[in-house]
């Protein structure tokens, strides 16, 4: 496959949104990483991954899958439920693709940049609403608690 530059552009795009999401919502990011997989997958050249997959950094993520696989036959658990427990392990999968994706790719700084931008802003968010309870976007518990 060819390295179009406007799926590594569009890529690169939602790695950002991937990270400058992911301290505010566990949802958006899954919804963002889904669609840089389908924009990412076309661009890959499936020799060179392979090749790539001798490299411990990229073929660690894989080994740990395959070590929590090995590890549910030890369950008493359904197999629902045992393969719900790997889907954390599972995510260690993204790694491989996104080293190679980076390794042609100049934008990884960019990344960097949207998450601590995004920390940031939680930051500031967050005072704000420990000072005025009123900014909060959720109705939680803890609201009663700040009106007594």
């Amino acid at each position: 496959m060819g390295k179009s530059p406007a799926l590594i552009g569009a890529a690169d795009v939602l790695a950002v949104l991937i990270a400058a999401s992911l301290p505010w919502s566990t949802t958006a990011p899954s919804i963002f990483v889904g669609l840089w997989l389908l924009v990412v997958t076309p661009t890959i050249d499936w020799r060179d991954y392979g090749r790539q997959l001798a490299r411990p950094a990229f073929a660690l993520p894989f080994a740990f899958l395959l070590l929590a696989l090995l590890g549910t036959l030890w369950s008493d658990g359904a197999w629902a439920d045992r393969l719900h427990a790997i889907k954390p392990v599972a995510k260690l999968v993204l790694i491989p693709a996104l080293l190679y994706h980076f390794s042609r790719s100049e934008r990884g700084f960019c990344v960097f940049l949207g998450f601590l931008a995004s920390c940031a802003l939680l930051a500031v968010y967050s005072w704000i609403v420990l000072h005025d309870p009123a900014w909060k976007l959720t109705a939680t518990a803890s609201r009663s608690h700040c009106r007594r």
